[in-house]
């Protein structure tokens, strides 16, 4: 029987982010479910859950109380290390230009790439500072150690949106940046 696969998208990313992961896992219609970075995720124990950036996030708040089979955690933190300063003025961007903040958010997350495709990224503007305030008021580093999940955790050495400094406990180091779902599927195909 194939498991549950579900897939947590980062901050503003669309389904789209996942497809060249889903192309390579060739799952059977059904096996599969993405999350927006809205969404709070439900899990079985038999899952296995993939999940990027704001997506690790919202996992790790979920994996702090239940298991699954496994977990695949990438370009995360335990906390968001951008000061609020910088949330603010992001959320201030996202009201007067949507797109403006969108297209910087997206050179950034897939430097040193360029961006392959604009629809990756959406920010809906009735609700652009959700995310950055779930991001602010998020931090799992008072229960990160106690997760029983086994876990794997990538994260790129030239992240700008998370720099690998801030990259989670046990992170291993991949050459490249924020994007790894998109950029890098094979790695995790190799994981699962």
């Amino acid at each position: 029987m194939t498991p549950q696969y579900h897939l947590l998208s980062g901050w503003i990313c669309t389904p789209k982010v996942w497809g060249p992961l889903l192309t390579l896992l060739n799952l059977p219609s059904g096996s599969f479910r993405i999350w927006n970075w809205r969404e709070t995720p439900r899990f079985s124990s038999d899952s296995i859950v993939i999940a990027h950036s704001l997506g690790v996030l919202r996992t790790l708040a979920v994996l702090q109380k239940d298991t699954v089979r496994k977990a695949v955690l990438i370009s995360g933190c335990l906390r968001f290390p951008a000061p609020e300063q910088v949330l603010r003025s992001m959320k201030l961007l996202a009201r007067k230009s949507p797109e403006k903040l969108r297209d910087d958010f997206s050179a950034a997350a897939f430097a040193p790439e360029k961006v392959p495709s604009t629809d990756l990224f959406e920010l809906p503007q009735e609700d652009a500072g959700s995310g950055l305030d779930y991001l602010r008021d998020a931090d799992a580093t008072s229960f990160f150690g106690r997760i029983e999940t086994p876990l794997t955790i990538f994260h790129g050495l030239n992240d700008r949106i998370i720099p690998f400094g801030n990259a989670l406990p046990g992170s291993r180091p991949i050459e490249a940046g924020h994007m790894l779902p998109y950029t890098q599927p094979e790695l995790i195909v190799r994981t699962l």
